[in-house]
């Protein structure tokens, strides 16, 4: 399988030579499973207008593959997923609406290959790598996820296969960035999230280098544009940052990423994707919707400054200005 299209990013700094090295192939193929424990890190459904459910899952494990050269040989793994489906009358799905998923793969010397996937139903499930970090960097490649391959144990751990095709290039590769187009709305809406996170944990590589995990909750909401459709919108989001050696978010920040879904009051929802490339590279955009968000274009070109809470409001969130530029089917 030859890759088509790299939906991809790469960092503009690289990890610095470490004293162990596993030996990765230019070009490759490779095949295996994941392994994903149970009790799952993070999972959570909740049911949705019209018969349908919304369900994500956090699960960490490892991968097994007989290939030494594989990126995938003795890696962890971190899996973060979510997917809305239908319901019958007795409650048992019925029918995928949307999945998407973003996977972390950490070999033993700490490089990263980040892989993200989606499946829509009646079309090809797809997944490509979009980074890598150390040896990894500039690499390309295209993954079959199985994402009807999986088998579950008694104690709720699941394996599922995967193939995939990589290379390892000595350029930097095209990234996939979608832009504004015209006839694209324009509206001014504030991130605010709210801590404690839900997930919050850093860990330091074998190379040195610091990651950041973190699960958000809050909410979405244009005081500009009250009558957008996309005001007051629940969200949930999967953030990754990586750190050089005692970084921090001014001086350290290597690559951050971000997945996440969005959920208004009738339950239909919006999924989106999106990374900070450091020093000043921002994009996040939706990559579907369902309801009558189904077929949305929407990105996110940037973040802007990061504000307090407004005076008054409980908890300790903080507030992400962000231009959102975004056409639903239908609207002139």
């Amino acid at each position: 399988m030859t890759p088509k299209r790299y939906f991809l990013i790469t960092i503009a700094a690289i990890y610095g030579l470490i004293a162990i090295s596993t030996a990765v192939a230019d070009s490759a193929s490779d095949s295996g499973l994941f392994y994903m424990n149970k009790p799952r890190e993070m999972q959570r459904a909740f049911d949705l207008d019209e018969n349908r459910r919304f369900a994500a899952i956090g699960a960490k494990g490892f991968v097994h593959t007989e290939n030494k050269d594989s990126p995938m040989y003795m890696a962890a793994v971190h899996w973060r997923g979510s997917k809305a489906f239908n319901v019958d009358e007795d409650g048992n799905d019925s029918g995928l609406i949307y999945e998407f998923a973003i996977i972390e793969v950490k070999d033993r010397d700490g490089d990263f290959v980040f892989i993200w996937g989606e499946n829509r139903p009646g079309e090809n499930a797809k997944a490509e790598i979009f980074e890598g970090t150390g040896k990894y960097k500039n690499i390309v490649g295209e993954v079959d996820l199985g994402w009807t391959d999986a088998s579950r144990y008694p104690d709720g751990s699941i394996t599922r296969a995967y193939d995939m095709d990589w290379e390892v290039l000595n350029h930097e590769p095209e990234r996939y960035r979608p832009d504004p187009q015209e006839g694209d709305k324009l509206t001014y809406h504030q991130w605010i999230y709210r801590y404690p996170h839900e997930l919050d944990e850093n860990y330091t590589t074998p190379g040195g280098h610091r990651v950041d995990h973190h699960d958000e909750e809050g909410f979405y909401i244009s005081f500009q544009d009250p009558e957008s459709p996309l005001h007051e919108l629940a969200l949930f989001g999967w953030t990754t940052i990586v750190f050089e050696e005692d970084g921090d978010w001014n001086s350290g920040k290597i690559l951050q990423w971000a997945a996440g879904e969005f959920t208004d009051e009738d339950g239909d929802q919006i999924f989106a994707f999106g990374y900070h490339r450091v020093p000043d590279e921002w994009r996040i955009w939706a990559t579907e919707g369902t309801g009558k968000f189904k077929g949305i274009r929407a990105i996110f070109p940037k973040f802007g400054p990061t504000e307090p809470w407004p005076v008054g409001w409980p908890g300790e969130p903080e507030v992400n200005g962000m231009p959102f530029y975004w056409h639903l089917p239908g609207e002139e």
